[in-house]
């Protein structure tokens, strides 16, 4: 039995915690590079020392070197917006270091970054660390990066070290040269002057160091960068933060705001200077950043209604050079797919984990949840997956050799790849890019790319999977034109899965090799199985992919291949084979992607408003688990329980309601009267 093989496992890829970005590293080793100095001997003893010339406006590194001002306008600042560089404005929760230099005084131990200006309510989840001197304010996807330019935030001190409100980050002071500043954290220097009174200055004057404790004498303080008019904070300036003991010593330490990051990989998409992601059929430039890489892409959409209606998008990626991502098969094209539609949130991957079982099919693809952020903005979490395409590892249709089709049209025999369904949003060419027969929908062409209508190889296909057509209409002699164990394969996942939005009437691919029968697959698109889609039969009591009580399962291939005892005598026995490893994997696929997605869901759910329970989880489970159980009785019964055509019936209403009451609402986004959703996808050649 094939198993799907774990990439976790095999490569030990530590995203499932935290994703590093390489901004860290470079925000890191300028920072530490342009702002260290030789060490001041007068610091050894006493690490938070401020020298006569330094005193209004030095940060210190955790082993009390004093570096140079940082507000000095010749250091280069390393915290720009992503819109302006195409690059993430703030850094990814990197694994916390293995051993942490001690800070040189206190430090905060709570963080609030309010939502408004009124110092009201604040968001939830923010939180501070120190590390290697630099203070980190991580902050949750609710915080876009068009909202850090102004920031109101306070870093709080633990209680036993502050005293009422002393505790609370200011961007300005009332001390006096006669009094220690106050405890607490400031985003300037305190001294003896208020925000009012900065003059705008470019040079400071101190006065005093005594011991351990510094304080200005002076009225002349430079107005950092990083406070603005109206009291805010910039973060994308590189702020400092001074912290005051109770002795009245005065620690600065470079902050760093960050992205935190839960069990799943996290994306940063860019676009150049902000561009919008408006087509299907225009590419976009940008970077992607993962870990500790960013690689030019170009980014276009994808998708039909969920295109045209979902707040959403699902897009398409395309690299300058075939690369791997997370152990995957290496390409230069990767689909991000939308799970706007699926309340679970992991529809997809599980289907996938299923279908990685039945060796029969060839290739499944690979995909993975995943959390996206579009020019600093959270987008929700995504389907990470490899791009259906013709290459060697996928869908390999030259069996590893070279191929030419033959000059003669006589002697024919050609490799094709089709998929039912396709783009409905732009006009086609018929017997060029598509074409139909008397029991299909739309075929199109994604091998061979025929350049003109009504060609030689055009005439080759059609006449092929016309006569394929005939054979399963007549059940007898289908044999010699399809790969029985493929399509018994593939009947099995979808109807585990429930699939009607897949099956024969959109995103279903064929293909065959020279001198061989079609190949049912691969399977795509499963965010509306498992119950999850309007045109169900609700009593989930039939055959979903071949019957006509089905609003889309009717004239088409299975609809006739399913009537034939043969081929559900195969069904049967594959189904006795691998229903034990089915239901398994199954439920070891939800609980994995569940607890995947766990910590992401609380901020994707909030995004759209929904609820972030376990219940949709729960609702998988118990819907794989009813299906299995219909399947084992039905695949047994005398005529497998088949409701012949042209039968129908009208829903009938269920003994037991496969979900509770209340669920109904959440599968119900796309209306009968829209079109519903097609996928279009796009194939490189690769030989």
């Amino acid at each position: 039995m094939k198993k799907r093989k774990n990439f976790f496992d095999k490569t030990k890829y530590l995203f499932s915690l935290h994703s590093r970005n390489i901004t860290m590293t470079v925000l890191l080793m300028v920072m530490l590079s342009a702002c260290t100095r030789p060490q001041d001997p007068r610091s050894m003893d006493s690490p938070a020392a401020l020298s006569d010339n330094d005193a209004a406006s030095a940060s210190f590194n955790s082993i009390g070197d004093p570096a140079e001002d940082p507000l000095d306008p010749n250091i280069p600042r390393t915290y720009t917006l992503s819109v302006n560089i195409g690059a993430p404005a703030i850094i990814n929760r990197s694994d916390p270091a293995e051993s942490q230099t001690a800070s040189a005084g206190p430090l905060p131990e709570s963080v609030t970054y309010y939502k408004t200006s009124y110092y009201g309510s604040a968001y939830d989840g923010v939180t501070c660390s120190f590390e290697n001197g630099i203070i980190y304010l991580e902050i949750t996807p609710d915080i876009d990066d068009a909202m850090l330019t102004g920031a109101r935030v306070s870093f709080a001190l633990p209680e036993e070290t502050n005293a009422g409100r002393d505790d609370l980050t200011t961007a300005a002071g009332d001390h006096t040269t006669e009094e220690l500043p106050k405890r607490g954290c400031y985003f300037y220097y305190p001294g003896d002057v208020g925000a009012s009174d900065l003059p705008s200055t470019e040079t400071v004057e101190s006065s005093a160091s005594v011991g351990s404790t510094a304080f200005l004498d002076t009225s002349e303080l430079l107005t950092p960068a990083y406070i603005n008019s109206d009291g805010s904070i910039d973060l994308t300036q590189n702020p400092i933060l001074y912290i005051v003991d109770s002795d009245g010593s005065i620690t600065a330490y470079p902050v760093v705001t960050r992205r935190q990051t839960y069990d799943i990989p996290t994306l940063f998409l860019t676009t150049d200077m902000g561009a919008e992601i408006a087509s299907k059929y225009e590419y976009v430039s940008g970077n992607f950043i993962l870990d500790d890489t960013t690689y030019e892409v170009s980014i276009r959409g994808r998708g039909n209604t969920s295109w045209r209606y979902y707040t959403q998008k699902s897009y398409l990626l395309k690299f300058d050079d075939r690369v791997s991502f997370f152990g995957m098969i290496p390409s230069e094209k990767w689909v991000l797919v939308s799970t706007y539609r699926d309340p679970s949130l992991i529809r997809n991957c599980v289907a996938m984990d299923i279908a990685a079982c039945m060796d029969h099919l060839e290739y499944t693809p690979e995909q993975i949840p995943v959390d996206v952020y579009l020019n600093g903005e959270y987008l929700g979490i995504y389907t990470f997956s490899e791009k259906i395409e013709v290459d060697l590892q996928k869908i390999n249709l030259f069996s590893g050799e070279d191929y030419q089709p033959p000059e003669d049209s006589e002697d024919m025999d050609l490799a094709f790849f089709l998929e039912c369904g396709g783009d409905l949003m732009r006009p086609h060419v018929y017997s060029q890019e598509y074409f139909m027969t008397a029991h299909s929908p739309r075929m199109f062409f994604h091998y061979p790319d025929l350049d003109k209508p009504y060609s030689d190889e055009f005439y080759y296909v059609y006449n092929y999977m016309n006569e394929l057509d005939r054979a399963l209409v007549r059940r007898t002699g289908y044999e010699e034109y399809i790969d029985v164990d493929s399509w018994v394969d593939w009947f099995i996942v979808m109807e585990l899965t429930n699939n009607t939005d897949s099956a024969f009437w959109r995103s279903s691919f064929l293909y065959r090799r020279p001198g061989e029968k079609v190949m049912l697959g691969p399977v795509w698109d499963f965010d509306m199985a498992f119950g999850n889609f309007d045109y169900d039969n609700k009593s989930y009591a039939y055959w979903a992919t071949a019957e006509q009580v089905y609003d889309l399962a009717q004239n088409h291939y299975m609809s006739y291949l399913y009537q034939s005892d043969d081929f559900m005598l195969a069904v049967q026995e594959r189904w006795d084979e691998v229903k034990e490893d089915l239901l398994a994997t199954a439920m070891e696929s939800i609980d994995r992607h569940a607890e995947m997605v766990a910590a992401s869901r609380v901020y994707n759910n909030r995004l759209r408003g929904t609820s972030s329970s376990e219940y949709q989880v729960n609702a998988l489970r118990n819907f794989i688990q009813k299906r299995y159980n219909w399947i084992d009785m039905s695949i047994h019964m005398y005529g497998y329980n088949r409701h012949e055509a042209p039968y129908t019936v009208s829903d009938p209403v269920p003994e037991e309601e496969l979900f509770p009451e209340g669920n109904e609402g959440d599968a119900g986004i796309v209306s009968g009267n829209e079109i519903p959703p097609a996928t279009d996808t796009e194939i490189n050649v690769i030989q």
